[in-house]
């Protein structure tokens, strides 16, 4: 029973030690590619040995960050809640944020599930 005991507390005490090693390397993984990534201002960069005027510093555009940009947000697709009735005959719910896309849409269902004799004249 003691035996059984150390065989997995040191078991788990090698799988923690292994956990430990992979995230150090996921850590690692990704810190390299960011940092290669970094702009060449924050970037350090070894001098040359022969000692050369340094370079002009570059000019700051009054441009606002990139993650400072407003983003532009997905539209949401329109839902419709179909339901048939116990005569056979359909009703529809839309919801969406576009007006001119619902209206759109309810013309193509009426035209699916509306015969064109109750649908009346210029509809």
């Amino acid at each position: 029973m003691i035996a059984a005991d150390s065989f997995h507390r040191g078991t788990a005490v090698g799988k923690a030690w292994l956990g430990a090693l992979i995230l150090a390397l996921a850590i690692t993984a990704i810190g390299l590619p960011v940092t290669l990534a970094a702009e060449p201002a924050t970037r350090q960069v070894p001098k040359p040995a022969v000692s050369q005027p340094p370079p002009p510093a570059p000019r700051q555009s009054s441009s606002p960050p990139v993650s400072a940009r407003p983003q532009a947000q997905p539209r949401k697709p329109a839902k419709i809640k179909l339901q048939r009735n116990g005569k056979g005959d359909y009703t529809w719910d839309l919801t969406g944020e576009n007006v001119d896309e619902l209206l759109q849409i309810d013309r193509r269902l009426r035209k699916a599930f509306i015969p064109q004799e109750e649908a009346g004249p210029g509809r």
